[in-house]
């Protein structure tokens, strides 16, 4: 019935019962405690008195005779009062036991009470009359009256009679005084029976109640209590090295549950353990990792601050280029007019082939310059494709205008080869018209139609010189955007880096502090 109970249910219960028992024993034993102070005050206050009250009647009657003694004696008649108040004594506890007969109803006793009082006025009368005749007719009339003879009773033997019949009353009442003894000892007996039997039945049941709660608290343990503090002072330490089971733990006991939790604990310690070491191992490549990638971004922002700086270069060349074929453009239409005019300005022709001939001098420097330009813009638009590559997916926008940069290069290197080439022609030209003045309407007319090409050719080279700048100012835009990305990219690192030591340091901390466990037996 008490194993489904609580261990604390089941104290309560063993306690409320014990307790109980004692108060039961207290109630029946202050039960009778109050009878035996019930006796005790009867006794003192009805009983004893009376004993005593009786004892004062027959001293009453003793101070009578010696009153009335004295007086024959000493023939002072002063002995009469005492004497009388001494009778008024007794009187008073004849009246005192006749009403206590009355209010009980004991006739027998009122009638010899009533017997009682007649003996005592004769009694008393007898020896007023003794002591009258010791003073009136002499020691020999009063000696008469005392000792009695066959006619009359004596006084003294009046008083003797007196007292035996005074002792059946005063019988009566120590009898009362005895039983009322004898019931304050049964009663106390009982006290003592009831106190030993209670302490005996809680004593009993205490140690029933003790003997299956130390049971039941044992099962739940499953051993000692020392044993259980022992075992969870011993995972507190990190001490998960698997120990023995008691042999009467049961399943659900807090041994077995203990050694449970031990197990459990080792192996997420154990997991926790092989885990960290991991972490530790990848934090650590991570760190690596991170060092490599920061050194490698630090180079790549370097390289691309030097390419930002080539480009830079490039586009003031590309401008510069831009300047030249403007002006050669403006040559060329001055050429053209010139030509035309040396239609008609034939006598002018050797002048004017001279100034073509610087012209076209010039434009071939000029020209020699732009296929300079447009070979070093091929170039570092081929360098900055490779650097686009190598910058992954953000370099993918740039290495496309780098190749339209590349196109537009060529397409200048070639349309200046071509120029180059008309130029070198019309030099020869120029040469050969001053040497055949002669065939000066036919070469000129043949130098004008070469003129425009030219003048077409410059314009296609100056427009494309103007892309290239518009390219180039795009090309420059975008390595400086480049360049603050790598620099953003580079302030990552260095904070990944940072990162990562802080996540090598705890990783080397958990391993530390997961060292600790103890999972294998030492």
């Amino acid at each position: 019935m008490l194993q489904g109970l609580t261990i604390r249910r089941q104290l309560g219960l063993a306690f409320a019962l014990v307790i109980g028992i004692f108060v039961l024993v207290g109630l029946a034993v202050g039960s009778f405690v109050l009878q035996l102070q019930q006796g005790a005050r009867q006794f003192e206050q009805a009983t004893l008195p009376h004993v005593l009250a009786v004892d004062e009647m027959a001293l009453a009657v003793e101070k009578v005779q010696q009153f009335l003694t004295d007086v024959g004696a000493t023939h002072d008649p002063g002995a009469y009062a005492e004497a009388d108040a001494a009778a008024k004594d007794f009187t008073a506890g004849l009246d005192h036991f006749k009403a206590l007969a009355l209010q009980r109803g004991d006739t027998a006793q009122t009638q010899a009470l009533a017997t009682l009082k007649q003996r005592f006025d004769s009694f008393h009368d007898t020896g007023r009359r003794m002591a009258q005749a010791y003073i009136d007719q002499g020691l020999e009339a009063g000696n008469k009256l005392m000792k009695g003879d066959s006619s009359e009773v004596g006084f003294d033997q009046r008083s003797e009679d007196l007292i035996k019949d005074l002792e059946p009353f005063r019988a009566a009442w120590l009898n009362d005084a005895r039983e009322q003894a004898a019931r304050a000892t049964l009663l106390s007996q009982r006290v003592l029976w009831m106190l030993a039997a209670g302490t005996a039945l809680a004593a009993l049941l205490g140690l029933l109640f003790a003997a299956h709660i130390t049971r039941s608290v044992y099962r739940l343990l499953g051993g000692e209590p020392a044993a259980a503090a022992q075992l969870a002072r011993d995972v507190g330490e990190g001490k998960l090295a698997p120990s023995d089971l008691p042999p009467r733990a049961e399943a659900g006991s807090l041994m077995h549950q203990l050694h449970g939790m031990q197990r459990g604990l080792a192996g997420v310690v154990a997991q926790v353990r092989a885990s960290s070491h991991g972490v530790a191992d990848a934090s650590a490549r991570i760190v690596s990792g991170n060092g490599d990638l920061s050194q490698h971004t630090a180079r790549q922002a370097g390289e691309l601050q030097q390419a930002n700086q080539a480009m830079r270069m490039l586009h003031e060349a590309v401008n510069t280029s831009a300047a030249h074929v403007s002006e050669a453009n403006t040559l060329a239409e001055t050429t053209a007019q010139v030509a035309e005019r040396g239609g008609a300005l034939v006598h002018d022709v050797v002048t004017t082939m001279g100034g073509i001939r610087e012209a076209s001098q010039k434009i071939a420097d000029i020209i020699g310059v732009v296929d300079g330009i447009a070979f070093q813009t091929n170039i570092l638009a081929l360098n900055a494709a490779v650097e686009a590559a190598r910058a992954g997916e953000q370099g993918r926008g740039f290495a496309v205008v780098a190749g339209e940069v590349r196109t537009l290069a060529s397409r200048t290197a070639a349309a200046a080869r071509e120029v180059k080439q008309l130029i070198g022609s019309n030099v020869e030209r120029v040469a050969g018209g001053t040497q055949l003045v002669e065939q000066t309407g036919g070469t000129i007319t043949e130098v004008v139609q070469g003129i425009r090409r030219l003048r077409e050719l410059m314009e296609r080279i100056h427009a494309a010189s103007a892309e290239q700048v518009e390219d180039m100012a795009q090309v420059s835009a975008s390595m400086q955007q480049i360049d603050s990305d790598t620099q953003h990219n580079s302030a990552l690192v260095q904070h990944m880096a940072t990162a990562s030591s802080s996540l090598d340091a705890q990783a080397s901390a958990l391993v530390d502090s997961v060292r600790v466990f103890q999972v294998q037996p030492a």
